[in-house]
């Protein structure tokens, strides 16, 4: 299937969260994330930038 839009550039700000989960996923002996820990790792750092 082609695809009709190109894809957005992987900024800083897009790649913190994927490598965030991807290192808490990787120090775990269970290395499924579940869905309610996705949310919960992004919303901290986010939260911790802006209040600085």
């Amino acid at each position: 299937m082609a695809h009709l839009t190109e894809s957005p550039e992987m900024t800083p700000g897009r790649a913190a969260p994927v490598m965030l989960l991807r290192n808490y996923s990787g120090g775990l002996m269970y290395p499924f994330i579940t869905l309610l820990e996705v949310p919960k790792l992004v919303y901290f750092p986010r939260r911790v930038v802006k209040l600085f």
